[in-house]
């Protein structure tokens, strides 16, 4: 079945309903029930406060716009940071952390605590991994980070320590990327103010993308 678009969305319906209000309202406010000076400056701020919801109702979808289109771009820049998270995640199971050093005479004195340190990482590699799924999920809100931020090894080699900084890193702009896309998705909404609905009240009508 095709889209129909609601008659007022109609620029020809629109004109006519206007100039049937006009001429209702000439009939009525001079001929039925004339009004003086007083009651015509009255009129004046029915007409203002139209004008103000209708400025808002502008200001508003304008403003959802926007955000649609902002949001696209978010949603790309969110799937690549959770790309990025799973590559730095992948780091910590790949031949540069899981490996066994081999000992010859320019061995530090604590051979044994670094490989341990090694080991143990490695083994946190493999946890953290399996805790992400080869997709992200729909609702990345939904998305336990746990085990990547909290349930880690104690650890005191350099080169070790960078790798986490790193994998810090990439939660941060994961996270980020998350509150961005939510922000976003707010504003593509109705105005929270019911009275500065009423000139957006189309955007239930017809379905949105």
């Amino acid at each position: 079945m095709p889209i129909q678009i609601p008659w007022p969305a109609n620029s020809l319906a629109i004109f006519l309903v206007f100039a049937a209000c006009v001429l209702v309202f000439h009939v009525l406010f001079l001929f039925v029930m004339p009004l003086g000076k007083v009651g015509w400056k009255k009129t004046d701020y029915a007409w203002l406060i139209i004008g103000v919801i209708g400025l808002l109702a502008t200001t508003g979808k304008l403003r959802r716009e926007i955000a649609n289109n902002y949001l696209q771009q978010a949603e790309g820049r969110l799937t690549f940071a959770y790309e990025l998270l799973k590559e730095r995640t992948a780091y910590f199971v790949g031949p540069a952390i899981c490996r066994e050093f081999v000992r010859t005479e320019f061995s530090p004195k604590n051979f044994d605590e670094v490989q341990k340190e090694f080991d143990t990482v490695c083994a946190f590699g493999k946890t953290a991994v399996g805790s992400l799924p080869d997709t992200m999920p729909e609702n990345p809100n939904d998305l336990d980070l746990s085990t990547l931020k909290s349930k880690r090894p104690t650890i005191t080699h350099k080169g070790l320590v960078d790798d986490f900084k790193s994998l810090d890193n990439a939660i941060a702009n994961f996270e980020n990327a998350i509150a961005t896309v939510n922000s976003l998705s707010k504003h593509r909404g109705l105005n929270n103010f019911p009275i500065f609905r009423l000139g957006g009240w189309l955007d239930d009508v017809i379905p949105q993308r």
